[in-house]
């Protein structure tokens, strides 16, 4: 009776629907859930029982409008997904997804829908705005698995036609209708996101389009970082069609203004250095306009006293430090030819330690920190070749580079180490700093450092009794 589709045939389940009976329409979605994951195996049998109707009153549990409701049938479209992953042979497997492809597809319409933010998600606290996250993942991972079974390709093609869809409707609109009809455009970007892994990397239908409709869309803070981290997780895809890249590095820079999406931005820029060869430039003049922001910030929190710096916006060390790692893979592979380029990065790092090793200085432990982490980062992942001298006269070299660094700022470490003696994340972020350079460079490349940094820890120790240090002399 509940899959009839005619007035006169209502069921209860359809009534509970109708009529927004919240207990009603879970109770119902709860048995027909529970029921089908029961019968999980005759649903999957290759005898014919009518298995698509019963697919089809999931189906219709999942399209409820009630997030919540609709989130107890994930379970089921899961275990579906991998049953139908398990059937042998191979040509049996096929023919089951091939029956019950088009319940896939209006699946990947439900979930779709599904990802989208409340109308009023705009004055959501931020622990209001970390559990809706929280449920858009699991309707992002079902979309995810629809991928195993449809192939990625299927999948994009049909979230990229109701993209273009929504976007034509929201195009019709009137000018002054437009600004609060971001919603849907921005959950078809979240699951064009959720299944980047699946796409292959030579798209060329939907990818263009996305990439295009990107830097058009309205300066909506959510809607701007869903798009930031869409375009992070085609970096690939990217760095393989730089016309694409070329109007979409401004806009991640952008975002780096705007405290709502600059972490999306700046895993974005990341994800795009790892993997586009053509941005060394580009990026690390981004990264020192970040560094020229950060000390008129300083300079302007100087001038007023401590009350910082007006209207102007420093980016968040976390998110620093991700453009950073980036700026520093991207320029790697310059660095045999352009050493230049590390001196660069490394500078305004060491001019900040020499200031804050002075001896009228005493500088806040969050400040030392923050240098410390970026001095780490550039150890990290700053790579220039390593090469011996003999296979590479005149050539930067990556154990040289790392010792040189850390023989130039080792008085400095040294002075900020005892301005703050029993700080423990100063400690801590000292020591993996000396962990990471002994690593990269090398035992015996960096055995003419190994007494300072043994004296160095010993004393710290001393002084402070910190379990970093323990953990450094191991």
């Amino acid at each position: 009776r509940e899959g009839g589709s005619g007035g006169g045939n209502e069921g209860p389940f359809q009534k509970s629907i109708r009529e927004e009976d919240e207990d009603g329409m879970r109770g119902y979605c709860r048995i027909f859930t529970e029921m089908s994951e029961s019968y999980l195996s005759l649903i999957l049998s290759h005898e014919e029982m009518n298995q698509e109707s019963l697919v089809e009153l999931v189906l219709r549990c999942s399209g409820i409008t009630d997030k919540e409701i609709a989130g107890i049938t994930l379970h089921f479209w899961y275990r579906f997904v991998m049953g139908l992953e398990e059937l042998e042979p191979f040509e049996y497997r096929q023919v089951r997804i091939d029956g019950f492809a088009p319940q896939l597809h209006r699946l990947l319409g439900v979930c779709s829908r599904l990802l989208r933010y409340p109308m009023d998600v705009e004055d959501y606290s931020p622990d209001g705005l970390d559990d809706a996250e929280g449920v858009r993942a699991y309707f992002a991972d079902t979309i995810e698995d629809c991928c195993r079974l449809l192939g990625g390709e299927a999948v994009l093609r049909s979230t990229g036609d109701a993209l273009r869809a929504e976007c034509g409707r929201v195009a019709a609109l009137p000018p002054d209708g437009r600004g609060g009809e971001w919603h849907g455009i921005e959950a078809y970007l979240y699951a064009i996101q959720a299944v980047s892994l699946y796409v292959p990397p030579d798209e060329t239908d939907v990818l263009p389009f996305v990439m295009g409709l990107v830097p058009q869309l309205p300066d909506v803070p959510l809607l701007r970082a869903t798009a930031c981290r869409t375009v992070g997780r085609y970096a690939s895809w990217l760095g393989m069609q730089p016309a694409y890249l070329r109007p979409l590095l401004p806009y991640l820079a952008q975002g780096l203004s705007m405290p709502r999406c600059a972490a999306a931005s700046a895993v974005a820029i990341r994800e795009i250095c790892e993997r586009c060869d053509s941005l060394g430039d580009s990026v690390l003049q981004l990264y020192e306009g970040i560094v020229v922001a950060r000390q008129q910030h300083a300079n302007n929190s100087l001038a007023s006293g401590g009350g910082g710096g007006g209207e102007d916006f420093v980016l968040d060390l976390k998110n620093e430090l991700e453009v950073l790692e980036g700026v520093c893979k991207a320029v790697s592979n310059k660095l045999a030819t352009e050493p230049s380029i590390a001196n660069r990065l490394a500078q305004p790092i060491m001019n900040n330690l020499k200031a804050m090793a002075a001896p009228e200085s005493n500088p806040a432990p969050k400040l030392i920190l923050a240098e410390v982490c970026r001095l780490t980062t550039l150890v990290r992942y700053l790579r220039p070749p390593r090469l011996s001298p003999q296979q590479a006269p005149g050539i930067l070299n990556r154990s040289d580079f790392i010792l040189g660094l850390m023989r130039e700022c080792w008085p400095m470490l040294d002075a900020v180490s005892k301005k703050q003696p029993r700080d423990f994340n100063c400690g801590e972020k000292l020591c993996r700093l000396h962990k990471h350079a002994l690593r990269e460079c090398g035992q015996l490349h960096y055995l003419p450092l190994l007494q300072p940094l043994v004296e160095q820890t010993v004393q710290n120790f001393g002084l402070s009794l910190s379990s970093p240090y323990l953990y450094l002399a191991s």
